[in-house]
């Protein structure tokens, strides 16, 4: 696993993905939890929150997987740029870790259809509206959408180089 945190922390500083903003949540504040639900059933899918713990082979309780969280649009390009490295990312350690990613498009049909040509089939958070206007860019702070946030076990936001 810290092969994995090394080559997850490397491959983001190599491609840059960084905030630049002043008002960043610093690193070890609690992840602000968000809840994915099927938009047809309304049955959630996903929580954040969810994945602090779990149970071992044994029942035990243990700390929760390792989740990376990315921030992206359709119509970035250089979010397109990087998609390829977070398939490459889901498609070696899927199930290792939990991939989410934040979509700030406001156009669903748009943003399936993206992802459906690239196949990109991780777990996909979007609001549907201007991504300064959704909540998740507030409880996260985001001033700039190519981001990648690695939220470890705790659902702690580390530092990334």
């Amino acid at each position: 696993m810290k092969k994995l945190l090394f080559f997850l922390l490397l491959t983001t500083a190599v491609v840059g993905r960084a905030q630049t903003s002043l008002d960043l949540l610093p690193a070890g504040t609690e992840a602000p939890d968000f809840t994915i639900t099927d938009s047809k059933t309304g049955k959630k899918i996903f929580q954040l929150s969810d994945k602090k713990t779990q149970k071992d082979k044994d029942g035990k309780t243990v700390p929760g997987v390792w989740t990376v969280l990315d921030f992206w649009a359709s119509w970035c390009p250089d979010c397109r740029r990087d998609m390829p490295m977070v398939k490459a990312i889901y498609d070696k350690y899927n199930t290792k870790i939990q991939v989410v990613g934040v979509s700030f498009d406001i156009d669903e049909a748009k943003m399936k259809k993206y992802l459906g040509d690239n196949q990109y089939s991780w777990l996909q958070y979007c609001e549907f509206k201007k991504w300064k206007e959704t909540k998740i860019s507030k409880d996260y702070h985001i001033s700039w959408i190519l981001l990648l946030i690695l939220s470890i076990r705790k659902v702690r936001l580390h530092s990334l180089p």
